[in-house]
């Protein structure tokens, strides 16, 4: 049997203490250059923790709903950080061209 989760992203997780401190920092600090992503490292922490526990896979959902990471961003950043674990990205061609989008993911 194969295990998975959700990549914990702002809008596609339950309300969490973690991601909502995250989010009112990027909501209150419009420019973050150079400053850590809360939203980012739950989401590393997340998956990390999943692959040592021996979770096979993690969806990374594309969402347009607020301050998410692209998913392809988010896939290539997450593989720095996994060893295991497999990583879906997922992505709607309703606002970006399939042609780009294959390109993105193909970079991974």
């Amino acid at each position: 049997m194969h295990f998975g989760i959700w990549t914990p992203l702002p809008h596609t997780i339950r309300p969490e203490p973690r991601m909502d401190r995250a989010l009112a920092e990027i909501k209150a600090v419009p420019n973050l250059a150079g400053k850590r992503d809360g939203t980012f490292e739950h989401a590393c922490d997340v998956v990390r923790r999943a692959d040592e526990l021996g979770f096979h896979t993690t969806l990374i959902a594309e969402r347009y709903l607020g301050p998410d990471l692209s998913a392809w961003v988010l896939a290539s950043a997450l593989a720095m950080v996994t060893k295991r674990i497999g990583l879906t990205a997922t992505a709607s061609t309703t606002y970006q061209e399939p042609y780009n989008l294959a390109r993105k993911f193909a970079s991974l």
